[in-house]
């Protein structure tokens, strides 16, 4: 299973002798956290950066990256350096990914919670783990293959994912490849050693296991977990209808639920809201969603009475963990093994399902809801995965996707068995290939936040969705979307599209976006004034942003994961990475990169221009996209999504998603191409 994303064939023992004869690379993992950002770096921890030959960030960048990157580096690398959406590399990631998933799935799939498969659900928890633990090892494996003699690896913290790769490391130092000296944490301004002796002690207990031939894990008995209303805050609910999960607090949920939440007031459908976190409550400030206000949350403070049964899950959970590790089909990644024998981590993860685990229980049996409405992945999320599981005989499920989706595999969460409340067939026909008999059960109800998008604006002409009949009868326009992070290279070339839209006829939207740290949009406000410019628009609201988005011709960007609206429509999308060296690819088939302003000119002329220059795929997503959203129909996507809750008849009782759709079997042996598993073998 070893060998790189290029498929390079397997190492021989020639080779692999060749490759000890060289001089081992030196490595130092050093951890900053982010109370130490403020501080300049000095001392030994500055030098070694500065004079190490590369520097490898162990996250997707953030504020560790800019600090680190201001220590003046030789080579400075992240994870997130080599990222494509599209790319081979990173589908093979997500698979293996899922590979784990599935391999640890199945070995906890007896540990179960009033027949709910809790240990199922605590492997869910570990996907952002896993895949981090994965990509670092990929990154790391390349940095390798460059030869560098020294290399610091930085992180902000030495948790789950920093020891599996340093489990990683210790494999490469026995094969002769690198030599680990040491682990630092810069505290008080100083390099603090840091010992982490527990890796080695977690290895040796798997190896002493393994001579023992201990291999099998023992009985779990069925575990019951009864509903205390201590489980949650707020007032006790009232019956209703439906139940709404309230699992994340990102803008992606909040545009989705509101209009959900207006359709079931206006029809009179009584409705309940279970919190997962410490959300804002302003969704649901004035609102009578049954006979009060209906809305609790889960009790963070709440602790399971029993905590004889909360040991035994987690004893469970590791007994398994270990005996898989040894097994036929072992994981690929360290963190599931580190994670299981973490007490601190295993508490808080154990408790949070557990907790939401009751106060869904209470919910459920306190409303008497027939529909669990939720719009966060089963498969994807832990909590999400629970609630399909526990719905069990008493209620139905359903699950949406929160906004649109592209055409890649691998970002298509599974889905099985909730209806899928989907925005296109085109998320459906995805879903085909993976389980044609939960396809057949989904069903094409539209996306209700664009609906409320659509209405909002359906008075301004020229961010107004037309049908695809009327394209043509309106001038082009071209959406602008930057992170205006740094505007000494941003302004310039947004000012020369501003002068040449105005001299072709065309109508330029601003949009900006907020996150922290962009400008505003008042040096272009007061040049468009300047210059009585009707044809520049400045686009600060979400509505309006998301509707130039869509309703653009061209979309000119330099974060592409800024638009994955416009990508999901098939708007033709120019990456512009000028003044700067690195230029990200962005998802093949939807757009272009430019790196000078003449060349994103003549980009944009010829998009807009030509008709045969943009793909054809491009064209049709476009207006297939657009026909979908101006199909002449009266409902709108709330209204109908409010009609299938009512229409649910009974309830019906659904075999949890987990194992029908995750079976290691599934995977093809090429996913391993990407890097060198867990060396279990060598314990």
């Amino acid at each position: 299973m070893s060998g790189d994303v290029e498929n390079t064939p397997p190492i021989t023992d020639e080779a692999s002798s060749a490759q000890n004869k060289a001089a081992p690379c030196n490595i130092v993992f050093l951890s900053i956290p982010p109370t130490a950002l403020d501080a300049p770096l000095t001392g030994y921890a500055a030098r070694i950066i500065k004079e190490s030959d590369a520097t490898l960030v162990l996250n997707f960048g953030g504020k560790l990256m800019d600090y680190v990157r201001r220590q003046s580096p030789q080579n400075l690398m992240s994870l997130s350096d080599s990222r494509n959406l599209d790319s081979e590399t990173e589908r093979e990631l997500f698979s293996l990914v899922n590979y784990d998933i599935s391999t640890i799935g199945l070995a906890l799939d007896d540990v179960r919670v009033s027949k709910v498969p809790t240990g199922s659900a605590w492997a869910l928890g570990l996907r952002p783990l896993i895949f981090r633990e994965l990509y670092a090892a990929h990154r790391l494996r390349r940095i390798l293959k460059e030869d560098y003699k020294s290399i610091v690896v930085v992180s902000s913290a030495i948790s789950i994912v920093e020891k599996a790769v340093l489990s990683r490391l210790i494999d490469l130092q026995r094969r002769g490849r690198v030599i680990v000296n040491g682990v630092g944490r810069i505290k008080n301004g100083l390099v603090e050693n840091v010992n982490v002796a527990d890796i080695t002690t977690l290895r040796a207990k798997l190896g002493q296991r393994r001579h023992s031939l201990d291999l099998s894990p023992k009985n779990f008995e069925l575990e019951t977990l009864a509903g205390d209303f201590g489980a949650i805050k707020g007032e006790q609910p009232s019956p209703a209808d439906v139940l709404l999960l309230h699992l994340t607090d990102n803008a992606m949920f909040h545009q989705n639920i509101l209009p959900i939440l207006d359709e079931l007031q206006n029809r009179k459908v009584n409705a309940a809201v279970l919190m997962s976190g410490g959300f804002s409550t302003d969704l649901y400030k004035g609102r009578k969603l049954a006979e009060k206000w209906n809305v609790a949350s889960v009790n963070q403070q709440f602790s399971i009475k029993d905590e004889e049964q909360h040991l035994r899950i987690q004893d469970a959970i590791s007994d398994r963990i270990e005996a898989s590790c040894l097994g036929l089909t072992p994981p690929v990644s360290w963190a599931p093994l580190i994670a299981s024998h973490s007490k601190s981590y295993m508490k808080r993860s154990i408790n949070q399902l557990l907790t939401f685990h009751t106060a869904f229980n209470v919910m459920i049996g306190r409303t008497k809801a027939s529909s669990v409405y939720m719009t966060q992945s089963p498969d994807t999320n832990p909590l999400a995965y629970l609630a399909v599981a526990a719905c069990g005989t008493r209620a139905r499920p359903f699950y949406s996707f929160s906004s649109f989706l592209n055409a890649s595999e691998r970002t298509l969460p599974f889905v099985a068995p909730a209806i899928l409340l989907a925005g296109g067939q085109h998320e459906i026909d995805i879903l085909k290939t993976r389980n044609s008999d939960i396809a057949a059960e989904a069903k094409v109800v539209g996306i209700p936040a664009l609906d409320a998008l659509i209405q909002a604006n359906k008075d301004d002409e020229r961010l107004k969705l037309v049908s695809v009949l009327d394209i043509s009868a309106r001038r082009p326009i071209v959406t602008i979307l930057t992170s205006r992070a740094s505007a000494d290279d941003e302004d310039p070339w947004i000012a020369r599209i501003l002068r040449w839209g105005a001299s072709q006829d065309i109508d330029i939207v601003l949009a900006r976006t907020n996150r922290s740290g962009t400008k505003d949009l008042t040096l272009f406000k007061n040049m468009a004034k300047a210059q009585k410019w009707e044809h520049v628009s400045i686009a600060e609201e979400k509505d309006l942003i998301n509707a130039a988005l869509i309703s653009s011709d061209v979309v000119v960007t330099n974060k592409p994961s800024l638009v994955y609206s416009a990508i999901s429509t098939g708007v033709p999308i120019i990456q512009a990475s000028i003044s700067d060296d690195s230029v990200t690819s962005i998802e093949a088939g939807v757009g272009f990169t430019v790196t000078s302003e003449i060349e994103l000119q003549d980009v944009l002329s010829s998009t807009l221009l030509d008709d045969g220059y943009v793909p054809e795929d491009i064209q049709v997503r476009r207006k297939t996209f657009l026909a979908r959203l101006n199909d002449g129909s009266t409902e709108t996507a709330a209204h109908r999504i409010v009609q299938t809750f009512i229409d649910t008849e009974g309830v019906i009782s659904f075999e949890t998603p987990f194992i029908e759709k995750l079976m290691p079997g599934r995977f093809p042996s090429e996913i391993f191409n990407s890097l060198t598993p867990a060396n279990f073998d060598d314990i």
